[in-house]
């Protein structure tokens, strides 16, 4: 939005009038939308990715030593000690099922929707609009930011709720910040730069905010004195240096062996036009996009990513006369996009939906702006109203079509495997969930698609010969029963030679042999499954071997 003053238009006086009913009534209904959208993820239930180590199996959350824990830990990679503090307060106040943590999320993503309608008014009031289109713009961008499908990752994961968490208290800095900005006030300063603390510690998502804020001035029109301005960003840049640096002694990077420079260049370039291309049009949407399999990259890929971003950084930049919100919107948003634009790619995924949470505010804002100046002119607001309507429309229904897949594990990878048969994340993880979930026969088949697609996969080898060997044995277990011992004994051979811990199959040959005589070969049998579980019965069918063999 530029910050051009623009002649009132005849009726704002009256909208100015209307305003005390008009603005809370559409904030409310703007959330109220928000809420709807996303109220599905009560009834899912945690996943078989993080949730585990993060939530389910994690002591320390109700432990009593959990405050200096969490400022002490870097589990699960990251140093989000403000996250395990509101994980473990949800879970001491409201339990640990799985509808707890997922309505936490939720409560958070309509406050983060109801602040991004703040801020757009607020910055529709700083450049000028007029009052009638203040709020329209405002409910432009809380729709475009919180029903957005590429919101559903972030709230619908509980292992994602520290994005969202460390949303809020950054959007609240950001606010706080503008009213200092444009009216001055030490202590709005100060709650800035504390706000903006308190996000850092749930989740460092945005380093570099010195840099957006500079960006800020520039269009608020502070760029005057760039000493001053420089300074005060300076606790800013501190801050999100720090928490830089917290947050990189957690991580697991990527060795150059397994993602090369040129990989890298190339991810980081071409990053921004993925997000803003999902963001354009969100379909095909996957819980995991993965790094490639092989190692490797394209010299002319990441040329072509680099020339293309500058190229249109440098368009945006020659706008800025005409517009000065286009490039102050696209640059904050490479801004907040860098941390996870791949130049330092840790993790198993290449590009995430939850790392355009805090850069979709951008867009979303962009949006709002565009809405509110296209509504100062009343021959427009028709035909803008029904944009805007559709546009809603299609968010909340690509949101309510994909949040399904997120309601368990199996319907998590199922849908990834859609978009891409070649996930071998996806194809694990699935095989995980179908065994948990008693399908072993499936979990076998998607074990077989892995090994094909990897052959030297270790887990999924052994998963698959695990669960080969328990059918056999219960195979064997029928011969057994039936008589047919010697058969048995072979059905047993095979379960143990895929599987040698399986001890029933180890006790069940060691007696089978005994019974036919071998009493040689059942002796070492019946000596593991003795120091196992010396039952009564082994011992003594052991003693009579040995007393019998050799």
């Amino acid at each position: 939005m530029s910050r051009k003053r623009k002649a009132p238009v005849a009726n704002d006086e009256a909208a100015r009038r209307a305003s005390p009913w008009v603005v809370p009534a559409a904030l409310v209904l703007t959330l109220a939308a928000v809420a709807l959208a996303f109220s599905g993820v009560a009834r899912h239930e945690f996943l078989n990715w993080d949730d585990p180590g993060v939530l389910v199996r994690n002591p320390s959350l109700g432990a009593p030593e959990v405050v200096a824990w969490a400022f002490g830990t870097t589990h699960s990679g990251h140093y989000q000690p403000l996250a395990w503090l509101a994980w473990a307060a949800v879970r001491r106040g409201f339990g640990a099922g799985a509808a707890v943590h997922h309505l936490a999320s939720l409560v958070l993503h309509v406050a983060n929707a109801g602040l991004v309608f703040l801020l757009a008014a607020r910055l529709a009031g700083v450049a000028r609009l007029g009052a009638a289109a203040q709020a329209p713009g405002a409910v432009a961008a809380a729709l475009a930011f919180g029903l957005h499908p590429l919101r559903v990752e972030p709230v619908a994961w509980a292992s994602a709720f520290p994005y969202v968490l460390a949303l809020l208290p950054l959007l609240l800095s950001l606010v706080a910040y503008l009213r200092f900005a444009t009216r001055g006030g030490l202590c709005w300063f100060a709650a800035a730069l504390g706000l903006y603390g308190v996000s850092a510690l749930c989740r460092p998502m945005a380093p570099g905010l010195a840099l957006v804020l500079l960006i800020l001035d520039a269009w608020l029109g502070r760029a005057a004195d760039w000493r001053r301005v420089a300074l005060e960003k300076a606790p800013f840049a501190a801050i999100g240096a720090t928490a830089a640096l917290a947050e990189a002694g957690a991580r697991h990077f990527a060795p150059m062996e397994r993602v090369g420079l040129v990989s890298r260049i190339g991810d980081a370039a071409w990053a921004p036009f993925v997000y803003v291309g999902r963001t354009l049009w969100p379909s095909g949407l996957t819980p995991l996009d993965p790094m490639p399999i092989e190692p490797g990259g394209s010299a002319l890929a990441a040329f072509a990513g680099v020339a293309l971003l500058s190229a249109l950084t440098i368009a945006a930049w020659s706008l800025r006369h005409r517009s000065a919100a286009l490039p102050a919107c696209w640059l904050a948003f490479l801004v907040l996009a860098a941390p996870a634009a791949g130049l330092a790619p840790s993790g198993l995924q290449a590009t995430a939906d939850r790392y355009t949470y805090l850069p979709g505010v951008v867009l979303a804002l962009l949006v709002g702006g565009a809405f509110a100046r296209g509504w100062e002119v009343p021959a427009r607001r028709q035909l803008l109203a029904g944009i805007g309507l559709i546009a809603s429309l299609a968010l909340a229904i690509g949101t309510l079509r994909y949040l399904p897949h997120w309601r368990d594990s199996r319907a998590l990878w199922t849908r990834a495997l859609v978009v891409d048969a070649r996930n071998d994340v996806a194809l694990y993880n699935l095989a995980l969930a179908l065994e948990e979930s008693g399908d072993e026969d499936a979990a076998v088949r998607r074990y077989h698609e892995l090994l094909r697609l990897i052959p030297d996969h270790a887990p999924a080898r052994h998963n698959r010969d695990r669960l080969e060997a328990k059918r056999l044995e219960g195979d064997a277990n029928g011969l057994a029963q039936s008589g047919r011992l010697a058969e048995a004994i072979d059905v047993y051979s095979r379960a143990l030679a895929l599987d040698p811990e399986r001890l029933h199959s180890r006790r069940s040959r060691g007696m089978a042999l005994a019974q036919l005589g071998r009493f040689d070969e059942a002796i070492p049998d019946l000596q593991a499954a003795v120091a196992a579980q010396p039952e009564p019965a082994l011992v003594e069918a052991l003693a009579y071997c040995l007393r019998r063999g050799r």
